[in-house]
């Protein structure tokens, strides 16, 4: 079995499939319009550290730099963050709120039930 190789005008391999295995180099953009399917861990690395990784088993995914949401972001089970929060609007709580440390306030603070300062 021969490997299918596409080359550009310098003999450079920009596409090759290897006969024995399978295993596919694409030197370039890859464009997908549909489904990508993938059977085993997920992972998009730098050298050998991974920037994204999702595992196949348990769905736990992992991110190293910043991730940006700019659409609707929704959590159905517990949030944990392990340093500080800025939040750049205002913060709706429709459920028990509990602090269990210090809670400061730079500005009016007021309890209200309705419209009615209690």
């Amino acid at each position: 079995n021969e490997n299918f190789k596409i080359q550009n005008g310098s003999a450079v391999d920009k596409f090759t499939v290897d006969a024995d295995n399978g295993n596919t180099l694409i030197e370039g953009t890859l464009n997908v319009n549909g489904t990508v399917d993938v059977d085993a861990d997920f992972a998009v690395r730098n050298g050998t550290t991974d920037k994204f990784f999702v595992d196949n088993v348990t769905g736990n995914t992992n991110i190293e730099g910043t991730l940006t949401a700019d659409g609707h972001t929704e959590l159905n089970s517990t949030l944990n963050v392990d340093n500080n929060v800025t939040l750049g609007a205002q913060l709706t709580v429709t459920g028990v709120t509990e602090f269990n440390n210090t809670v400061d306030v730079d500005a009016n603070f007021a309890v209200r039930s309705g419209s009615t300062d209690k």
